[in-house]
């Protein structure tokens, strides 16, 4: 992967970070997300009680979503207000207008998302974004969660960025020590570990015409129903292939247990009447 790219901005926004000192620290994103946590890359320094990367901010045109990128009792998931402060481990993150800038776009009756094909050495899947975030690994707090492809639980975070998809591995603690993007196209692939994600297509899918909800704290729920979701048909996708793949193999089992058998028997039927006359 390629070291973080500069997006350009398409939103005007301002972080303050209220630090537990009670120092405020504010900066303009050039991105549009930010990584919270007690790794030294990240946008916001939540503090030795903060996992290594906790939460991502994702701010886009209608407001701020939250994202959990590790398992921890203060993990939280859904969207918040401008302008309100928002209660991180030991200290306090806004994100508010500098203007009032561009509004969200008016409703529209499809959207676009992206289709990857996820492959492991033994399994792949296809699956269809649908929305701008989603997380990627081995186990909670992932939306799609692949076994045994030697990932961790929250490995890699896909942005949808039309018509790109944006691969973000955020770093580790004892690995990189940079955030590592990389912006694929249609027909494109990406190589982690013995993970492989194709880029496949772009789906247009038809959405019902409803005004933008506004953003609220109330978020989590809708947002905890859509990882459920996620999370059981990934799964559900990959313990199809794996029953498939289980009968397969007990149906060989059987079939070569019945094989002995046979040759077995005939062995004994001939062994008998070879003997038998001499008894």
């Amino acid at each position: 992967m390629s070291t973080p790219q500069t997006h350009p901005s398409t939103i005007n926004w301002k972080v303050t970070h209220l630090l537990p000192s009670g120092q405020p620290v504010v900066f303009s994103p050039t991105r549009p997300y930010l990584l919270g946590g007690s790794a030294p890359c990240c946008d916001l320094q939540l503090g030795k009680s903060a996992p290594w990367i906790a939460n991502l901010f994702y701010i886009g045109m209608e407001g701020i979503e939250v994202w959990p990128l590790a398992q921890h009792k203060e993990t939280f998931m859904g969207c918040l207000l401008p302008a309100v402060p928002f209660p991180c481990f030991d200290s306090m993150v806004t994100v508010s207008r500098k203007s009032a800038g561009k509004q969200p776009n008016p409703p529209t009756t499809s959207a676009t998302w992206p289709v990857i094909k996820i492959e492991t050495p033994s399994k792949f899947a296809h699956v269809l974004l649908n929305q701008t975030i989603t997380t990627l690994g081995s186990g909670e707090p992932s939306i799609l969660r692949v076994p045994n492809a030697d990932l961790a639980a929250c490995h890699l975070i896909c942005l949808w960025a039309a018509p790109k998809l944006i691969v973000i591995s955020a770093p580790r603690v004892g690995g990189a020590s940079k955030v590592q993007e990389r912006a694929i196209s249609v027909g494109e692939a990406i190589q982690i570990k013995s993970l492989r994600i194709v880029f496949k297509s772009i789906k247009q899918v038809d959405v019902a015409v409803q005004p933008p909800n506004a953003p609220t704290l109330g978020g989590p729920l809708q947002l905890e129903e859509k990882f459920r979701m996620h999370a059981e048909k990934i799964r559900a996708i990959f313990s199809t292939r794996k029953s498939r793949h289980d009968r397969r193999r007990r149906q060989l089992v059987f079939t070569f247990s019945a094989v002995i058998s046979i040759i077995a028997g005939v062995f004994v039927y001939w062994l008998l009447s070879k003997v038998v006359p001499f008894i």
